[in-house]
Order: structure tokens, then sequence, then C-alpha cells
């Protein structure tokens, strides 16, 4: 913008969207309108690891409305999510397997994917289903999750670690040092738009409207999801109602796009705050060592 020498930087320059905005037509991603859409819910897993030991859909998928119920027994075959950062585009915030086996990897993680022809339908449907699991010991607590960290390759694509002499031996023979440790608790993003997708496919391409910090990004990792070309998945985000950075590619459109392949139905689905905070990441636990001498 400053090579263009437009003469809008410090001039008071009404938004692009703006009116749009105030006057209530800008459409979000639960706000588009396909024809022949169903809605979705979703049911999260309540323990921290383990295996599912009873998955009883039965009542749910006769509720009415209700078109399909998805779990690992019918889901697609999907690859993991490219890890964020393991490639220019990927996105994925973790390469777990997405709803391919009996596996719990986390507390909140789906387990049932509820289409009906209304929102009020599906949810209620949710109610219906009955799950129990075989716990099994996992790690909760940050100080027994640093006993086994990763060290990165990279992060965003620089060195993870940058040496220049010795700075624990120069810290040790100074008079004078500073050495503190800084540690900050988890932070959930609460954006005033909850995290929300509209998608379906037509002739072997992906159509996804969506509120996205990084649409490039979330398209070509849903092409590798799916095993389609790049060029056949398109996103689209005119708007995003707060992102904080967590308006990325998560499990649920993963989970979606699978659906809405299975029933050959767009979908709608919008995570609940519950649903946010279940299967969306945050500002994780740190632990920062600071020091001068």
């Amino acid at each position: 913008m400053i090579q263009h020498k437009h003469g809008r930087i410090g001039a008071p320059v009404s938004r692009v969207d703006g009116q749009l905005k105030v006057t209530g037509d800008a459409r979000f991603a639960a706000e588009f309108e396909v024809d022949g859409m169903v809605f979705a819910a979703l049911v999260y897993s309540t323990v921290a690891k383990g295996r599912i030991k009873v998955l009883d859909t039965t009542a749910a998928e006769t509720a009415p409305g209700v078109g399909l119920v998805m779990t690992y027994r019918n889901a697609p075959k999907m690859k993991p999510t490219p890890l964020f950062n393991t490639s220019p585009k990927a996105v994925g915030p973790s390469d777990l397997p997405i709803m391919q086996d009996d596996c719990i990897h986390w507390n909140g993680e789906t387990v049932a994917v509820i289409l009906a022809e209304t929102q009020e339908q599906a949810d209620f449907a949710k109610s219906l289903i009955r799950v129990s699991y075989e716990s099994e010991d996992a790690v909760v607590e940050f100080e027994e999750a640093k006993t086994h960290a990763r060290f990165p390759k990279t992060i965003l694509g620089e060195p993870p670690e940058v040496a220049i002499g010795d700075a624990e031996a120069i810290l040790a023979e100074s008079p004078f040092k500073v050495d503190i440790t800084y540690r900050t608790p988890r932070y959930n993003h609460n954006a005033i738009e909850l995290h929300a997708v509209t998608l379906f496919w037509k002739d072997e391409e992906l159509f996804v409207h969506d509120a996205s910090q990084a649409i490039r990004q979330a398209a070509w990792t849903l092409s590798e999801v799916f095993g389609v070309k790049e060029d056949r998945v398109h996103v689209s985000s005119p708007y995003v109602g707060g992102g904080f950075g967590g308006k990325t590619l998560w499990p649920y459109h993963v989970l979606a796009a699978a659906a809405s392949k299975l029933a050959s139905r767009p979908v709608r689905m919008v995570l609940s705050r519950e649903g946010v905070y279940r299967t969306v990441g945050g500002r994780t636990t740190t632990e920062q060592r600071g020091t001068a001498a």
C-alpha cells in the first residue's frame, strides 16, 4: 500500500464491507443458502484417551428428519490432515486420523455426525446416541508432558534453535544476571462468530463457504485429505466474524465434507460454544525462560 502512494493511509476511508455488515446484507459462513441443504450436529467424546466400547445409533437413525448418522463404521476413507508447517500450504491442526477407527485421542473428539432436515431435528437425534468407552491413561498435566516433549524440526520454516556462543556459561560467570521463568495458562478463542461451514460436492468438486483466515491452505489440505486435485476444492470466505488466528482448518471441516459426500447433500455445520472449546485449538499452555547478563 505504501508503494502505490494512493493517499489512503491516514485518511478517513469507509470500509469496503462496512455498509453490508451494518445493514445485515453480509453473508457469513452459517448464512449461505444452498438448495437441498441439511443441518449437522456433533457428538463429542467425554474421555481423554481410550476406545469406543459401545456406540448405539439406532434411535438417532430413526428419529424424525434424520438422513444420516456418520461414525467410524461408515465414514469414508480419509487421509490425516497434513500437519501445519510440514509443507507451504499444510494447515492441519494434527496428523491424527479423523473418524477412521474406534480410538479416542483427545477429550472432545467427534464420535458421531448427525445430518437432519432441520437443526432442531439434528440436535434432538444427537441426544439419542449412546456411547461408552474403555478409558486409558492420558497425559493431561503440563509438567508430565514436558518430560517427553517433541523437538520440532522447524518453526514457521525457521530453525527451532539459534545458538551463538555459550549462553549458559556467560550467564553463570556474570556478576549480575536476570533468570526468570514465565508461564501462561491455556486460553480459548471466543470469536463472536461461531465456527461454521456450509459446503457441498458437485461433480467430484468440493465447494466450501467458510470463515477462514487461510483460504488457499484450507483448499490444499482438504484436497490432500480426500485425494482430489487442488483445483477441485473451492474455498470462499468473504467475511470473518472474529478469528484471532483460530479460523483456519479443523476436524469439523473434514467431517462436514465427509458427511456431505456420504449423504450426497449440501451440509451446514455450526459449532456450539461447547463445540468450539472441544474441537478448535486455542492458545496453548506455555513456559518461557528469560535471561539477561
